[in-house]
Formats: C-alpha cells, structure tokens, sequence
C-alpha cells in the first residue's frame, strides 16, 4: 500500500513538473475517478508483422546519445538505475508488477534520460498487469499486445514515437510474433492514425463500464472500418 501511494505521487508530481499545475491536478483527478467510474468506447485493431520488413534504424532521429533496451525484469530495471539511467517505473504505477509478470518495457534513452516507454505483453498474466480491459489476443498462437505508450513531453515531435514503435515491431518478428493486437480509445484519433502507417486495422468495437468493482464489457462488430489519414511526423 505504501508503494502504491508512493507510485501514485511520483505519477502526479512528475505530471505536474513536466506539463504544469492545472494538467497534473486533472490528470490525478482522473485517475481516482476511474477507479470508481469508467465509461469508454473503443476500436479493436490488428497490425500483421508478416511481411514487415522496416528497419529501425533507417528511422533513427537523429538526436546525439539515443539508445533502446527491452527490459524483462526489476533486475534488470535496477542494474539500468545503477548504471544512471532514470528509473522509467517511476512513469507507470503498475511497473514493478508488470515486470515481475512477465511484461517487457520497450524504452527509449536520451542520453541517460528517459525519452518513451511502451509495454509489451506476451502472456494474459502480463497483459493483466498493466490492462484490465478483457479483449482477447492468442498469445499460445504468436500474437501479443501492447499497453499505451508516453513519450516524455520535452521529446515529443521528434520521431521517438514512431522510432520505439518499430524497434517493437522489429522485437515481435525476432521473437515469433506475427500480430499485435490492439485496443485504442475511438477518441484517440492521434494513435489511430500512428498504427494506420505501418498497417494497424480496427476490426471491431468495444464498449466498457466499469463502476467500483462491477465491470460491463461488450464487443461489437464493425461493418464499416474507419479509414484514418496516416500521421507522417511524430
């Protein structure tokens, strides 16, 4: 309990610092009031890693001292922090847990700052750890799924994004995954049209209600997929 609150003030204190007082307070109000309420429509979506064949590093930006890790366990978590790189579990509240479950953390470095992070489940006990929401992906077929990615604000529009988003896919085919499922707000225009580049495809709807411990989840199918126009720079 006493980690959580810990976590939970790191969250809001580095909301705060990094994009002012009135968003961090807003996003801290949000966050206490989605564990009592929370009612979002989303769009289902699959990418195929097939025929994927972009290479990472013809997307490099170029940024002196940016490096990549994939991060498989707290120990390893800690050997970076030891090493000065800045502890990215202190960005997620649920990071120490997804680690120890089996989640892989795809971040990016600045320097030794942290620059993106995104989490990687290829299990339901890791994709649990950091995302309730029950739309199903067949890990025991090749497919995985990631969490929502942040891309710390002081390097956001420089490519980082796109750059630690093929550094996943490019993870996924090394390790004999060929699909990424994914789930994405409908609001989240942005992201959506992020995922259209490189071939990401709604394939349905969902509608979740969540209200105390009481949880209301409907798939829907989608007879007409929205076309996004592709996002070129992010």
């Amino acid at each position: 309990m006493i980690n959580r609150l810990a976590q939970i003030c790191n969250k809001l204190n580095y909301t705060i610092q990094s994009e002012g007082f009135l968003r961090g307070i807003k996003s801290g109000i949000r966050f206490l009031a989605e564990r009592v309420f929370w009612y979002e429509n989303y769009y289902l979506s699959a990418m195929s890693l097939k025929d994927f064949a972009v290479n990472p590093e013809d997307h490099k930006p170029a940024i002196p001292d940016i490096s990549y890790v994939f991060v498989t366990s707290n120990n390893q978590a800690d050997h970076l922090v030891e090493k000065g790189f800045e502890d990215f579990r202190t960005y997620h509240f649920h990071a120490h847990n997804s680690l120890d479950s089996g989640a892989v953390a795809n971040c990016v470095y600045v320097g030794k700052e942290m620059a993106y992070i995104c989490w990687i489940a290829r299990s339901e006990a890791a994709k649990k750890s950091f995302n309730d929401l029950p739309y199903k992906v067949a890990f025991e077929n090749g497919e995985a799924c990631a969490g929502t990615s942040l891309t710390v604000p002081k390097f956001r529009r420089k490519g980082i994004r796109t750059y630690g988003a093929l550094l996943r896919y490019r993870y996924y085919k090394e390790n004999g995954i060929h699909t990424q499922q994914g789930i994405k707000k409908v609001s989240n225009t942005r992201s959506l049209r992020s995922s259209a580049r490189y071939g990401g495809k709604p394939w349905g709807r969902a509608r979740y209600i969540k209200i105390l411990c009481w949880k209301f989840w409907k798939e829907l199918p989608l007879h007409n997929p929205p076309v996004f126009q592709i996002d070129q720079k992010d």
